[in-house]
């Protein structure tokens, strides 16, 4: 991370992304004015250039609210962000702050600000100018997918992107991507990146240097994600638990309280393994159909709780059917015992147990 650099920033900050590019292993590098995963967020609301702000506070506001970030060419590629259509920024829109305006956006921000046009070619600008003076307008020359910033679940927050010499704030950060995703290589690479930066400028204030996933899994609001997510799974499996017990429960009574009707049937002449197998099968017909909903209901309940899950899906396939077996075979299970049981007593015993 990048503080405080000399008078001659600009230059220095594209001799590092270069150097760190050249360095065995990379396969991409750029800066940005903000960090991913981290409490520092710098936002910009924005609106197409051809609309205007109403002067009715009850009128539809045009505009959308953005993270806002300046950057160098293959920011995007560094930080595994997929480019959808257009194209990156060129060197000479990073370097010259003359150069013409451009933006990146993400899709959220095309959908909202142009739902049934092609974004690319558009005018957008902020709804607030610039404090210098520079031209508000600018072309949209891509768009890239949708992407997290932060552990919560801001995916439907829009992202915009500048060229770096457009938005330079003073602090920055660099960004290498390596071919490989081992976290020791990861640290072993760290002090021949550092020395490298070091030899381009030796006063270069280096404050941090970590791997990504380092960064992430130090974030406090992690943590606290995290934490949540410990407690519902214990939670969870306390609730199935019990869910297991009183399924067994339930259906252990349920057939007991059979005995009589299991009684009349073999006094009329019904084989043990007929009343056996007609028990059995409405068992698994009521177990298939009580899964099938609570399956319905745990997708949704999913959805409403994807912000607290971290690097496991809503949906996880694993996890549902492991529970689905669970709560099944304690059904079935349930039903099989007091079943054969029942199935083996004399038929004038049971005709009797009322």
């Amino acid at each position: 991370m990048i503080k405080k650099t000399p008078a001659d920033s600009r230059r220095l900050i594209f001799d590092m992304v270069r150097r760190a590019r050249e360095l065995p292993g990379v396969t991409a590098s750029a800066v940005g004015t903000m960090l991913p995963y981290s409490d520092f967020t710098s936002a910009r609301r924005v609106l197409r250039t051809k609309d205007a702000m109403p002067n009715d506070p009850k009128a539809p506001d045009p505009s959308v609210n953005s993270l806002y970030t300046a950057i160098t060419p293959g920011y995007c590629d560094a930080l595994g962000i997929k480019l959808l259509r257009g194209r990156d920024f060129t060197q000479d829109e990073c370097e010259n702050k003359e150069a013409r305006r451009v933006a990146i956006i993400d899709e959220e921000m095309a959908k909202k600000l142009f739902p049934n046009e092609e974004p690319i070619g558009q005018h957008i600008r902020y709804t607030q100018p610039p404090k210098d003076g520079s031209p508000n307008d600018m072309e949209i020359v891509g768009v890239v997918s949708k992407h997290r910033h932060s552990v919560e679940n801001d995916s439907l927050v829009c992202r915009l992107f500048v060229p770096l010499a457009q938005g330079y704030s003073g602090q920055t950060y660099l960004h290498v991507r390596l071919n490989t995703q081992d976290r020791r290589a990861v640290v072993a690479f760290i002090p021949t990146l550092r020395q490298t930066l070091r030899e381009i400028d030796p006063e270069l204030p280096l404050l941090q240097m970590t791997a990504f996933v380092d960064l992430m899994e130090k974030s406090p609001n992690l943590w606290i994600v995290k934490l949540g997510a410990t407690l519902f799974g214990a939670f969870g499996t306390i609730a199935l638990l019990l869910a297991v017990v009183g399924v067994y429960g339930v259906k252990a009574y349920a057939v007991a309280c059979r005995t009589r009707e299991i009684g009349i049937r073999m006094a009329l002449g019904a084989h043990r393994r007929d009343v056996f197998t007609l028990i059995m099968r409405q068992a698994a017909m009521q177990t298939a159909l009580a899964i099938g909903i609570g399956l319905v209901l745990s997708l949704g309940a999913g959805r409403v709780l994807a912000k607290i899950l971290y690097q496991v899906s809503p949906t996880d396939p694993l996890a549902l059917v492991s529970a689905s077996l669970l709560l099944a075979s304690a059904a079935l299970l349930a039903c099989f015992l007091p079943a054969r049981r029942a199935t083996r007593v004399n038929p004038m015993t049971a005709l009797r147990a009322e």
